[in-house]
């Protein structure tokens, strides 16, 4: 292998850790949100 092959890999290496952990992010983020909905559409009352 080349520098260039393995500069190639590297970059392939460090955009798939950047998509899988801007994903993992993104399916937090949504679970929040759907976590965050029964609280309101059932207010609590004081």
């Amino acid at each position: 292998m080349s520098t260039s092959d393995l500069r190639g890999v590297s970059l392939l290496r460090y955009l798939w850790r950047q998509l899988t952990s801007m994903r993992n992010a993104l399916i937090l983020l949504l679970l929040l949100g759907i976590a965050s909905i029964p609280g309101s559409l059932f207010p609590q009352r004081t």
